[in-house]
This record gives C-alpha cells, structure tokens and sequence, in this order.
C-alpha cells in the first residue's frame, strides 16, 4: 500500500487552504468529481465520515492534522478507540447543554 505523508494529502487536496473547515471538506467533495488517485479519495472520504459523522460539531470547526495523519496508517485508524472518544465527545456536550 503506497504510504502518503498525511499533511501532503492535505496540501495536494487542499491546496489553498492551511486551515481546513469541515464546511470546506465537505464543499470540495460535493463539488470534485476526481481527488488524486482511488485511495486519495478514500482518505478524504474517511476523514470527512469521521469529522462529520462520529465527532459531528458545527461545520466551522477546523479539523486537526492528527486526524489526516491517522487516516494515513490504516492500523492505528482502525485501533483508535473510536467508542471512547465519542462517548466522552458526547457526554460533554450534554453536560454543557444540561448546565446552561
């Protein structure tokens, strides 16, 4: 499996952008027919299931490098304790909203 750097998926992809919103992931996928080869555009896809779907904050949030790193090493992506880390996303969350 050809390994990319994560933060040079990031700049070939993203091109203009250092600081990449989950608004922007998700416009460059609707509007980009082809992203690098099939495996480019299985990364971005996994990042953008990842930011959008399992750590679902609001679309301006800027995604952190760590996460393009990750979907680059299929092994730790698939080790990350997804549940763990969701759960503990989420009982923030409704800790804040039951306090206000």
């Amino acid at each position: 499996m050809l390994q990319i750097l994560s933060i040079d998926l990031k700049k070939l992809t993203f091109q203009k952008n250092n600081n990449l919103t989950r608004r922007v992931l998700k416009d460059f996928l609707v509007t980009h027919q082809k992203i690098g080869n099939d495996e480019d555009a299985v990364k971005v896809a996994m990042v953008f299931m990842v930011e959008n779907i399992l750590m679902s904050k609001r679309e301006i949030i800027f995604i952190d490098n760590f996460m393009f790193k990750l979907i680059d090493d299929e092994d730790k992506f698939e080790d990350y304790p997804w549940r763990q880390i969701c759960y503990e996303e989420t009982h923030q969350i409704l800790v804040i909203w039951i306090l206000n």
